[in-house]
């Protein structure tokens, strides 16, 4: 038998597994890369797969695409383009043949229809974004157009956005975080599993150099300015690994000690994570992988203290928190870091709780549990 495939061996059930879409190397695609380690034979549907824009590991599943796949030419043309069009193509998927579908999603994946026999768990990134938290895309200086137009959208998103959840039968969640805006947007309560990091493919290193290191996708709302610009005040340099639509702007008002990688590989950002000074981590997460990856290498984060960040970083042992999103209080953050002793060794005791071996197990004893209640309880009563 396989290792990882021991919820199908153990319990029959017939898995599919369900994502947005297969096109960023983001904290969803790596829970969903683990997902397939642990499920090696369950296929994996998805609106659209772009092979070199994610995780390798997907070269190895069985993935099957939407119709969206045969016009997507790259992430930015999906996101901003085809994003509509995700919905139609997850409803026209067919799972008669599954137990048990597991989507994982933040948007359309949830809007699968299955039929009544199967049970659909839903592990929920967090309520459909632009639905309940529309301010999130307004940054400063936003047109007045899209401002009015996000507020006349966001009611009727909010309403779709309800009635999908209504389709799944139990949800998961990455954290409290995330289970109290589930609770407050679907009315429904969620299991809280926190996503898991691949713990021992990192390593403390020996040495250290002096920069600190954001990884993230380079939108707005990521709001990796403030580390570009503290740094500049600071005169210390940085390192940014990450892609997006916001990169050219960041890269005019950086300074001379930053350095913009975009994507890199596997090891290389395992290097970078274990020779860093600190994680630079100044956007609200739901939850956030990055943080835990850095502590895996006995690096301590600077982090906004809100959203993921408070159930994973322990301020003063290790990272610490500022308290809004401006330059100043992100300099005084990272003044204060250099001023405490973190111990390389602690901090990474403290990520293993987070190991992907304990969490996976977590996943597989909640899908057993579903399955048995779905069987067990009448016909929609767990969506009620």
């Amino acid at each position: 038998m396989m290792p990882g495939a021991a919820i199908q061996e153990r319990s029959r059930l017939r898995l599919a597994i369900v994502h947005d879409a297969l096109l960023t190397f983001g904290g969803a695609e790596r829970v969903v890369a683990a997902w397939h380690r642990q499920w090696p034979s369950a296929p994996i549907y998805t609106s659209v797969y772009i092979p070199d824009q994610t995780f390798p590991e997907f070269k190895e599943a069985r993935v099957v695409t939407s119709f969206l796949q045969h016009v997507a030419r790259d992430p930015q043309t999906v996101i901003r383009r085809l994003s509509p069009l995700m919905v139609p193509g997850f409803m026209a998927f067919d799972f008669s043949q599954y137990d048990v579908v597991l989507s994982s999603s933040a948007y359309a994946a949830k809007a699968i229809r299955v039929p009544k026999k199967v049970c659909h768990v839903c592990y929920c990134y967090s309520p459909l974004r632009l639905a309940w938290r529309p301010e999130d895309y307004l940054g400063p200086g936003a047109p007045w157009m899209k401002r009015v137009g996000l507020r006349l959208l966001a009611p009727l998103l909010r309403r779709w956005d309800y009635d999908v959840s209504r389709r799944v039968d139990y949800f998961g969640t990455t954290s409290q975080n995330i289970r109290k805006r589930i609770l407050a947007a679907y009315g429904r309560s969620a299991e809280v599993i926190p996503a898991p990091v691949d713990f021992h493919r990192y390593r403390i290193h020996r040495e250290t150099d002096d920069y600190y290191l954001v990884v993230s996708r380079l939108t707005r709302y990521k709001r990796v300015d403030l580390a570009v610009e503290a740094m500049s005040r600071l005169g210390r340099p940085i390192v940014i690994v990450g892609s997006g639509p916001d990169r050219r702007r960041l890269e005019a008002v950086a300074g001379k000690r930053a350095t913009f990688l975009g994507n890199v590989g596997e090891e290389d950002l395992r290097e970078l994570y274990s020779r860093c000074r600190a994680l630079l981590h100044p956007q609200e997460e739901d939850y956030g992988l990055a943080p835990l990856e850095a502590m895996a290498s006995g690096r301590p984060v600077v982090a906004y203290g809100v959203g993921g960040a408070r159930e994973t970083v322990i301020e003063g042992a290790t990272g610490v928190f500022f308290a809004e999103q401006s330059v100043d209080a992100l300099v005084h953050a990272v003044q204060l870091l250099e001023a405490t002793s973190f111990d390389p060794v602690k901090i990474r005791a403290h990520a293993s709780q987070f190991a992907l071996e304990t969490l996976c197990d977590r996943v597989d004893a909640f899908l057993q549990q579903c399955f048995a209640n779905f069987q067990a309880e009448p016909a929609g009563a767990s969506s009620a």
